[in-house]
């Protein structure tokens, strides 16, 4: 595969995502709570199309290394911004409970939802935080 149909195919999965964040939102369905599966699906498309973007915009040739790169960048991104999240005092958790699972379920969470929580804080299409 080429790096620009790798490129195309992210930008087609990160425009489904945008679509299922759409369906799901509580701006269109007049509903309170947002959609689980939908919003789910739009950080899965989201991750996909990120992970395909990154393949092509890395210019590997192989392609399970290429895929493994964009993956691994996913969640370097997710981990950074959970790390933002956790210095500006998101949660309720404190460095001393790092010793309960629960706190590192949480920021596991966090790095591999991110995509979700930023349209959460954006206020995007009615999700809140």
């Amino acid at each position: 595969m080429r790096y620009m149909d790798r490129i195309l195919i992210g930008l087609l999965l990160v425009i489904v995502s945008v679509v299922c964040l759409y369906l799901g939102s509580p701006q269109r369905t007049g509903d309170f709570d947002p959609n689980p599966a939908l919003a789910y699906g739009f950080t899965f498309f989201f991750a996909l199309g990120f992970v395909f973007m990154a393949m092509g915009l890395l210019g590997m040739e192989d392609d399970y290394p290429a895929f493994l790169s964009g993956f691994v960048l996913f969640f370097i991104v997710g981990g950074l911004i959970a790390v933002l999240l956790y210095v500006n005092g998101e949660g309720q958790w404190l460095l001393e409970d790092a010793d309960d699972p629960r706190f590192w379920q949480y920021w596991a969470k966090m790095a591999a939802l991110w995509p979700l929580k930023l349209v959460e804080m954006a206020g995007f299409l009615g999700y809140h935080t």
